[in-house]
């Protein structure tokens, strides 16, 4: 493929490096929202980072009667929280979460939930109009969604996500997280077998949360 002369892309093998490149990357964003414990690793066996929603385990909103929060060892959540039986986010849940984090000095400003979530956050009441003015011959917009939440305690953005567990919603003080590198993102080349080329893409980090206190989740929701 990369000695002929192909229509919509020059060669074959940068756009597949350039693709896994984002399949990469997608992987990065999916284990630092997840809920993984912390893994010091081995001989053997892989280092895990711990995901945003194990490092939550104080200022959370335990929808479940049955939930449990992690176990914390040397400084690190070494244990997933276990989930209990799911019910529907509600807005006391969110305002809950955002007055935990602010009273421990915290100052959240994004709200990700997964798709359902985010459906049910933009069905709070206090939307103030469900419609946008059109001007001439401008086709109407209906807004059937909330991008924002105003609380006592400040403008909250709405995010939805994909790649955060669907049953936890974060409330996150970003300024408080840092994803750090040991090894960035890098493409290397590898011994060449017979007629192919091949590349290695790889990328070594972690997760710091630098004051998880600041930050709240909210967890054991339905999803459907």
């Amino acid at each position: 493929m990369r000695a002929t002369d192909t229509a919509g892309r020059r060669d074959e093998f940068s756009y597949q490096t350039a693709k896994l490149g984002r399949e990469l990357k997608r992987d990065i964003e999916t284990a630092l929202c997840g809920l993984q414990a912390a893994v010091a690793g081995g001989v053997g066996t892989a280092r895990v980072c711990a995901g945003v929603g194990t490092w939550l385990w104080t200022n959370q909103v335990a929808k479940g009667a049955s939930a449990t929060t992690p176990t914390v060892t040397s400084g690190a959540p070494t244990t997933a929280p276990t989930a209990g039986s799911a019910e529907a986010i509600t807005e006391t849940d969110l305002k809950t979460a955002i007055s935990n984090c602010w009273d421990q000095g915290g100052d959240p400003t994004v709200v990700i939930a997964g798709s359902f979530n985010k459906k049910a956050i933009s069905a709070f009441g206090g939307i103030a109009t469900l419609y946008r003015d059109s001007q001439g011959m401008q086709p109407a917009t209906i807004l059937g969604a909330a991008d924002a939440y105003v609380s006592d305690f400040g403008t909250h953005q709405i995010v939805a996500s994909r790649f955060s567990p669907a049953t936890d919603v974060y409330i996150l003080d970003l300024e408080t997280w840092e994803c750090c590198y040991l090894r960035p993102i890098q493409s290397s080349e590898l011994a060449k077998t017979g007629d192919s080329d091949r590349r290695q893409i790889l990328a070594e980090f972690t997760l710091a949360a630098h004051s998880p206190n600041a930050n709240a989740k909210i967890y054991t929701t339905t999803t459907s």
